[in-house]
């Protein structure tokens, strides 16, 4: 089991006025929890779950930008996944979740914020196969 934290933290400046940049990302955090289950005939298993929190963006000049900064929010996600053999082939197996709540927000870096909420709940299957 373990678990893994990443920030951002981005800055910018008008050397002119002094005042924030408009584009510049949010400051965002997310924290990651994951456990490699021993399973049999599977070399790798695992399962994580992720939360993911983006600050309002509260250092720009509102007269600079065509629409004030969406609100803060905060995306859950998880994922689960093997890779085995089968007949000296390696596979592999996946399901991976993203905003599992289905919350509404708009991110402060996408030109969509003008006009429309991001994706809502996201969940994705993958297989591979390596020959």
């Amino acid at each position: 089991m373990g678990a893994r934290l990443s920030g951002a933290v981005v800055r910018g400046l008008s050397l002119a006025t002094g005042e924030g940049l408009v584009m510049v990302p949010p400051d965002r955090g997310t924290l990651t929890v994951s456990a490699h289950p021993h399973l049999r005939r599977v070399e790798h298993a695992f399962v994580e779950v992720s939360g993911q929190y983006v600050a309002e963006q509260t250092r720009v000049d509102p007269a600079a930008d065509l629409a004030p900064p969406p609100p803060a929010y905060f995306l859950l996600g998880a994922a689960a996944g093997v890779r085995f053999e089968v007949d000296g082939r390696a596979w592999s197996a996946g399901l991976a979740a993203t905003n599992l709540t289905n919350a509404r927000y708009r991110d402060y870096t996408s030109l969509l914020r003008y006009t429309a909420d991001e994706v809502g709940r996201d969940v994705r299957v993958r297989v591979g196969v390596t020959f």
